[in-house]
């Protein structure tokens, strides 16, 4: 996955060991990855590092962060 810049040209990599990242959410710190073929939603930190994972049943569609609360469909 490619990390842009404001400005919308590629500045690098972000993670790595994607399969097919789809959607993604921020909560202001740390950043949310839904990858719908591991079934999973990523936590990566700013800097790129996953730092942990939440497992879903099934590929996730959408994800969106607001009031505090993370959305998964």
């Amino acid at each position: 996955m490619l990390k842009l810049g404001l400005d919308g040209g590629a500045r690098g990599e972000f993670g790595k060991g994607w399969v097919l990242p789809y959607d993604v959410a921020t909560d202001g710190t740390l950043i949310y990855v839904a990858d719908a073929s591991a079934n999973e939603i990523a936590v990566v930190s700013p800097e790129g590092e996953r730092i942990d994972r939440i497992a879903l049943d099934a590929a996730p569609n959408y994800i969106s962060f607001r009031s505090g609360t993370l959305y998964v469909a």
